[in-house]
């Protein structure tokens, strides 16, 4: 439980004469002037300027003279969770979310609550399934998130919240448009519900090498909140704000394309050399300030060398590497002399029929986090073909950067 304040601060302008511009009086509201309690955990203002509070003790709205209670209206409500969301929706009504969702009738001064089996079953709800990293079912809507009880093997919830869609202040369950994805703390691991792949991520679980999950590894993740230049801000359980920077997490091309160099000549130490590989990058990408994400392309080297080369029993065995600066891209193209993806792919089913590798799916997933709003040839794969007979496999990769 975070003790957001002790108290309750309330600020406003006083527009007489005397008054010059910028100056505020300050008041202190508390449990004396008829606040529940000096333990506050959501604030929100709804469009009739009222202030709607919620404490540990309940909920009370404040018209900055007086305290209305809503005990009556709420009393079928649970308090065992704090109400850390407060939302006014389009036909005026507050929502409330904590361990239920309540949504209160200001006009009509009633209340209509939402318990577990009733958001299952809401019609208004629209849930979206996701799987989590041992296929475990997620339901995902714009007010609830259900998982699957080991135990039962039934839908339960996991939380109530305000609409993700909504979610301009900090929350437990936030909607990154930008990213393509919904980020839910589960007061463990901070969680990534990708809309692409309709799967989980988390920071032990990361296949797509996310790295905002790699930058909030083994930190325990209470809200989070997206800023206007789409960095992240993390509080912890105990008072730490972490931050992860969107521009600032890119490392130089040079630098990632020497890596890369590196890379290739680990795989080839274990295999004895078995293929050769060339690398080639404009003069204008190696002396410039172009900065990428790290090691974007290396899945897609690996796929190359693993089940294209190694794969090849007999003649030469060659990996080529170019990387291209264009106007808005830097253009990768990865090509190997292999055996094909068809023949590749019989020999897998043949030495390992049960492992199903998502390997290029989640290269091209990563590519796409990347480039954000995509492009229409993000990643583009053909087979290289001679004399009718399979022979090899061209990657071409468009990776979105800034000119310098």
């Amino acid at each position: 439980m975070i003790r957001l304040c002790l108290f309750f601060l309330l600020f406003y302008p006083l527009f007489t004469e005397a008054q010059q511009p910028g100056e505020y009086i300050f008041r202190h509201i508390d449990q004396r002037n008829g606040l529940l309690h000096n333990v506050v955990f959501a604030m929100a203002e709804d469009s009739k300027k009222f202030v709607w509070i919620s404490t540990a003790n309940g909920l009370k709205r404040y018209d900055g003279l007086r305290f209305k209670n809503y005990e009556k209206e709420l009393r079928a409500f649970s308090y065992t969770i704090p109400i850390k969301n407060i939302y006014e929706d389009k036909e005026k009504n507050i929502l409330i979310t904590g361990n239920q969702v309540a949504s209160i009738n200001t006009l009509q001064n009633g209340a209509t609550i939402y318990n577990e089996p009733g958001a299952l079953k809401n019609p208004e709800e629209k849930f979206v399934a996701y799987t989590d990293e041992k296929n475990n079912k997620w339901l995902l809507s714009n007010y609830s998130l259900c998982f699957t009880d080991s135990l039962s093997g039934q839908m339960r919830l996991f939380a109530h919240h305000t609409p993700k869609t909504a979610s301009s202040l900090c929350n437990l369950i936030y909607a990154d448009n930008e990213r393509k994805c919904t980020w839910i703390t589960n007061f463990h691991d901070l969680m990534m519900f990708d809309e692409r792949t309709s799967r989980i991520y988390t920071p032990t679980y990361n296949p797509l090498h996310n790295p905002v999950l790699t930058a909030f590894a083994d930190k325990l993740i209470s809200f989070i909140l997206i800023d206007s230049r789409e960095n992240i801000w993390a509080a912890e359980w105990g008072s730490y704000i972490n931050k992860y920077d969107a521009k600032h997490n890119l490392v130089p091309f040079c630098k990632d394309f020497k890596t890369l160099q590196l890379y290739i000549e680990l795989k080839q130490f274990p295999t004895g050399n078995k293929f050769t590989y060339t690398m080639h990058a404009d003069d204008e990408l190696m002396d410039g300030d172009y900065k990428v994400a790290s090691l974007l392309v290396q899945p897609f080297v690996e796929n190359a060398t693993h089940n294209g080369l190694l794969d090849k029993l007999h003649g030469k065995r060659n990996l080529s590497i170019h990387a291209l600066v264009k106007p808005v891209t830097i253009l990768y193209l990865i090509s190997d002399d292999g055996v094909g993806r068809r023949k590749a792919r019989k020999i897998k089913q043949q030495n390992k029929p049960e492992h199903n590798s998502d390997g290029i799916e989640i290269s091209s997933q990563r590519i796409q986090l990347h480039n954000q709003n995509g492009y229409q040839k993000d990643i583009v794969i053909k087979n290289i073909s001679c004399e009718e007979q399979a022979a090899g496999t061209e990657v071409a990769t468009n990776i979105i950067i800034d000119n310098p």
